[in-house]
């Protein structure tokens, strides 16, 4: 290692300190020489020869303040649509197929079914989950029966349910569907991030009631809802429209608007020409890519392509401080 380029090591104020700047030029002959020793102390960096007079400083240096390493997480947004394909066949193995294909951390789901005759009374969530040996939280939007259909967030890590519950509707318009969110605390390397997901309604107006909802006190204005946090999922809305200028702008910013010129269109799999389903960050994480997965089994598994966003989420340590 040149000695321009040697990290210096120690203990200060709890943390680890380093020192990652470079040595002057006319230090480097002193490293070499027997008795040379390096302190790291008091917030400096210290070069004493022995054998000098009183063990004399010959080169001093400021430590920079310590960063601690941000938490790297994959999340992936996917409407799975009853896991029915182009090809009008129920296959969650197929699902399941497309999303280890991307290798997420964290996995929110848009409609799937559980127990209903139509797919087989398979419980897709629990399937898919096993599949990619992840957990499943599941919230159920529609209750027919003993059939159900939802929303659901899957991941390996440690999570916990802190919410899952319905949005508001027009009661005034027949056949539209129920609509709702579930809400998980994921720990990731030391961070708690908060994850909702939902599936907005195909109305305007019930749209806006929707994302109202999300953004009041019962959900994004909760107190437990910390940063970090993302809103993700499908909401069959387009960008630079009202209800999305309303959900950016205060707390959330688009994921895609962080890294992309041109937007990767999710919908419909085949032709994507439209973007619908989205992933909103809070403070804190910093988005480093965003891609749709276009794979030919995932242009026939579903309606949808999955929406892949790749984090770095500030440390425990750094969020502790800035509270």
């Amino acid at each position: 290692m040149r000695p321009d380029t040697a990290l210096f090591r120690a203990p200060l104020n709890g943390f680890w300190d380093i020192q990652s700047g470079r040595i002057p030029p006319r230090i480097w002959p002193l490293l070499a020489t027997p008795g040379a020793r390096v302190v790291c102390a008091g917030g400096f960096v210290r070069l004493t020869l022995a054998g000098t007079h009183s063990g004399s400083v010959h080169w001093i240096s400021r430590l920079p303040p310590f960063a601690p390493e941000p938490v790297l997480i994959r999340i992936m947004t996917y409407n799975v649509h009853r896991c029915r394909g182009r090809d009008r066949q129920y296959s969650p193995q197929r699902i399941a197929d497309v999303i280890a294909s991307a290798k997420p951390d964290v996995v929110a789901l848009q409609e799937l079914d559980v127990g209903r005759a139509r797919s087989g009374g398979v419980d897709q969530a629990e399937m898919i989950a096993a599949a990619l040996g992840m957990r499943a939280q599941f919230h159920p939007a529609l209750k027919v029966m003993e059939e159900l259909y939802g929303d659901a967030i899957l991941t390996a890590c440690p999570s916990r349910l802190v919410k899952a519950g319905p949005l508001p509707g027009l009661p005034g318009l027949r056949g539209l569907e129920p609509r709702g969110a579930v809400w998980a605390a994921i720990t990731i390397g030391g961070s708690e991030l908060q994850v909702i997901n939902t599936h907005l309604g195909l109305v305007t107006r019930e749209r806006r009631k929707q994302i109202d909802c999300l953004l009041s006190k019962d959900w994004l204005g909760h107190p437990d809802c910390r940063d970090p946090v993302m809103l993700v999922g499908d909401f069959n809305m387009q960008p630079r429209s009202r209800n999305y200028r309303k959900l950016i702008g205060r707390r959330l910013r688009d994921a895609h608007r962080s890294r992309n010129k041109h937007y990767q269109a999710t919908f419909p799999a085949r032709f994507p020409t439209l973007r619908i389903d989205y992933a909103f960050v809070g403070p804190g994480i910093h988005v480093t890519h965003v891609d749709t997965v276009r794979t030919p089994l995932a242009r026939i598994a579903s309606d949808h392509l999955p929406l892949v966003v790749d984090l770095e989420v500030e440390s425990a340590a750094v969020q502790q401080a800035a509270q």
